[in-house]
């Protein structure tokens, strides 16, 4: 009965608007796999699709996993004298995880561009001869590169999830105080 109600509960989850997004940004790393938004080295391609796919999907989760932290904070904040707002601390939540995520962006077409240099062609092998300095870059590069581009998916996603979680909440019944307003008679 209770994984009922759970998977009830997370059906309406991902059918507003934010939901919406939460759940399609899980399938974009899949995306990219079809459709080359974002370049991704030949050598890494499968590993940082996948990496990307299972953080996004978990991160989705997660963030569904903590409704009661949400909650919680409602109830509190009820009763708080300061009318402080988790609606507002949930956005700002949110524009924080898109700015992480912008700021993967940039580390991920730094990250490409250092090994691009360092190859010196895109998607070459490190099996030429060359200053060991270079090849350990190399084969650094790659599977870094592949963790930034599972952050920035990752970080899309549970931004979307938290503005998704608050329009939940909301839709729940569960309003958000306002500063100054009177709490509700029990």
């Amino acid at each position: 009965m209770r994984f009922q109600r759970e998977a009830r509960e997370f059906c309406s989850f991902l059918f507003g608007m934010w939901g919406l997004l939460a759940g399609v940004s899980v399938f974009l790393p899949l995306a990219n796999s079809v459709w080359t938004t974002l370049p991704l080295q030949p050598s890494n391609a499968r590993l940082a699709t996948a990496l990307a796919t299972l953080t996004c999907f978990f991160a989705l989760i997660y963030s569904f996993a903590e409704r009661h932290r949400l909650r919680t904070a409602l109830r509190v904040a009820r009763r708080a004298p300061f009318g402080w707002e988790p609606e507002t601390a949930a956005l700002r939540a949110a524009l924080g995880r898109f700015g992480w995520a912008i700021a993967c962006f940039a580390l991920y077409l730094i990250l490409e561009a250092l090994y691009d240099r360092f190859t010196g062609q895109r998607g070459a092998t490190v099996s030429e001869p060359k200053g060991e300095f270079i090849e350990l870059m190399v084969r650094i590069l790659g599977p870094l590169a592949a963790v930034v581009y599972s952050l920035l998916f990752g970080l899309f996603t549970g931004a979307f999830a938290e503005l998704a979680m608050v329009e939940y909440v909301k839709e729940r019944g569960e309003e958000y105080p306002r500063p100054g307003a009177e709490p509700p008679i029990p």
